[in-house]
């Protein structure tokens, strides 16, 4: 069985209990610090996924790393360890969090601008992006890419737009090339 597949089975798994119990938000609250941990901390990650390092070892590790969180995140953490699949807490996070923010109509989007978007800019692109995708929240992420030269490229999910000059540039090269 695929990495992706395991990690989504266990993120429904615990999705599913923390949806039962109704401690969803708080268990997202600990899924996002952490996916935000082991972003920061590569040793946390390598340890996690060594096989020389024991399961008993990479429990306590996390246990008490993350001893605040809610008790249920804490006995799926064990659960993980000790079914050996810590080297997946990573894609389990992430998986989760997607479920999350499916269930709650969240959209997470990337957008790419020449120089930085305005006020007014941002809140058009998430206006679009609301109308489009039926979101009741965007999360939005922006980068300043000056290589663009004008224009936006927003990526959400598994969807593109380019508006961006670069692309339309090399849309005329190419169309220049064929004739």
């Amino acid at each position: 069985m695929s990495g992706n597949k395991i990690a989504l089975r266990y993120a429904k798994a615990l999705f599913k209990v923390a949806n039962a119990n109704n401690i969803l938000t708080d268990v997202m609250d600990n899924m996002i610090l952490l996916k935000s941990t082991m972003d920061e901390q590569k040793d946390l990650v390598q340890a996690l996924k060594n096989p020389v390092v024991k399961a008993s070892q990479k429990e306590q590790i996390l246990l008490q790393s993350f001893k605040s969180f809610n008790p249920t995140v804490l006995d799926f953490m064990s659960l993980i360890v000790n079914k050996n699949r810590a080297e997946y807490m990573g894609e389990i996070t992430a998986q989760f969090m997607e479920l999350f923010n499916e269930q709650n109509l969240i959209v997470t989007a990337e957008v790419s601008s020449a120089t930085a978007l305005t006020d007014k800019e941002e809140r058009e692109v998430i206006a679009l992006l609301e109308k489009r995708t039926g979101a009741k929240q965007i999360n939005l992420t922006k980068n300043i890419k000056s290589d663009l030269i004008g224009g936006l490229v927003i990526q959400y999910g598994d969807s593109l737009l380019d508006s961006s000059v670069l692309s339309r540039i090399n849309t005329l090269k190419k169309e220049l090339q064929i004739a």
